[in-house]
């Protein structure tokens, strides 16, 4: 009945109510009824481009996806061209004071590992990702550098079946997980991070400076992303010495400013010492990932399934090939701080599973839909 009473004046106007002409505003009403229901809970939509803004305010969406970063973060990387991260974080600051969802991956674009033309590129992307303005998340399984190509008909290999057990060490063996873990822990214990206010403070191609300042606390950012150190002089906050939560290193503050030097393709995050919790230092250099996940196929070759866990792998794998539209990705908080986007478990696994289908091209109903309006009102 409620939609018998919403009308399309026009192709691309909003609906109207036929009964009192006002313009439809679902969003709105959504944001309200969620609410009273539930005052803490989150609403985060997916948006492509535009003004950000539109959809996320006090009165629609608490966040929105960005893809104008997500673009920035890994050709910025490839073309060695940091003027593009930076140049994005001004437009999306002109855009107001946005919580939004920061990414480098989804199960809709190719794996960031796949994506960065210099794999070494993984350290300064990620401590980007989780120092920017914004709110940082990983797809599952980059978390572990898995590659995954975007195909012509077929997402397959971006969303494929992983078994956790066969990762159980990675946070050990392997530095790309090594580095997410802890730059979790970072931003856990450094709120600046989270709600500290941004300010660029040097910018060439191949290095990129910037602080996050909080309660007269300054948080200092630095990437390199060139084959070579570089060294940067950088004005610090009102303390007597900062130390790089990833390295360790100590570096007194001298006339107002650090002069630091920055690792070959890495990134780090200084902090005033005293002020934070002491950090281990990690590696910021990429693995092996090929080497990684030979020793990781040959551990799993050596392991017997009983036939209840082969049917549960195979029943994922065919999921993961099935061409019917799949769950919206939920979103799970981890022990680290970040935010993993995980797909929904699979129903009960099937008696017998058939071989995974043959891939074939989508059907017409997988083109993209036309807009949708907001459709409610109060009639």
């Amino acid at each position: 009945e409620f939609l018998q009473n919403v009308v399309l004046p026009a192709p691309g106007m909003p609906p109207i109510c036929t009964k009192c002409g006002a313009v439809c505003d679902f969003m709105r009403a959504l944001r309200r009824t969620a609410e009273e229901v539930k005052p803490d809970f989150w609403l985060m939509g997916e948006v492509i481009h535009g003004d950000y803004s539109r959809w996320v305010n006090g009165e629609t969406l608490h966040s929105v996806t960005n893809y104008a970063l997500h673009k920035a973060l890994y050709s910025g990387h490839n073309d060695h061209n940091y003027f593009e991260i930076a140049h994005t974080v001004k437009y999306l600051q002109n855009m107001g004071d946005l919580d939004l969802y920061n990414f480098v991956d989804n199960h809709d674009v190719e794996r960031i590992y796949t994506k960065l033309s210099n794999k070494a590129h993984f350290a300064p992307v990620h401590v980007l990702l989780y120092t920017l303005p914004g709110v940082p998340s990983i797809y599952y399984g980059s978390e572990f550098g898995i590659e995954g190509k975007k195909e012509k008909f077929s997402d397959d290999s971006l969303r494929p079946a992983l078994d956790i057990k066969d990762y159980a060490d990675a946070v050990q063996k392997n530095p790309c997980t090594a580095l997410i873990a802890a730059l979790g822990k970072i931003r856990q214990h450094t709120p600046a991070l989270s709600y500290g206010s941004y300010a660029e403070l040097q910018l060439t191609n191949r290095q990129f400076a910037f602080a996050r300042d909080l309660d007269g606390i300054r948080v200092i950012v630095t990437v390199n992303n060139d084959d070579n150190a570089a060294d940067m002089s950088l004005p610090a906050g009102n303390c007597a010495e900062y130390i790089g939560t990833l390295t360790g290193r100590k570096v007194p503050v001298q006339g107002g400013h650090i002069n630091v030097t920055v690792a070959a393709n890495s990134g780090e995050i200084w902090v005033p010492a005293g002020e934070m919790p002491e950090y281990i230092p990690v590696k910021t250099e990429t693995a092996d990932i090929e080497k990684v996940q030979e020793e990781t196929e040959e551990t799993t070759s050596t392991q017997t399934e009983s036939p209840a866990q082969k049917t549960i792998t195979a029943a994922w794998k065919c999921r993961s090939m099935s061409r019917t539209p799949l769950f919206w990705p939920l979103s799970k908080i981890s022990s680290a701080g970040t935010c993993i986007i995980w797909r929904k478990p699979p129903p009960s696994p099937p008696i017998s599973v058939s071989p995974a289908p043959r891939r074939r091209k989508p059907p017409p109903c997988w083109a993209a839909p036309p807009p949708l309006w907001p459709i409610s009102c109060a009639c």
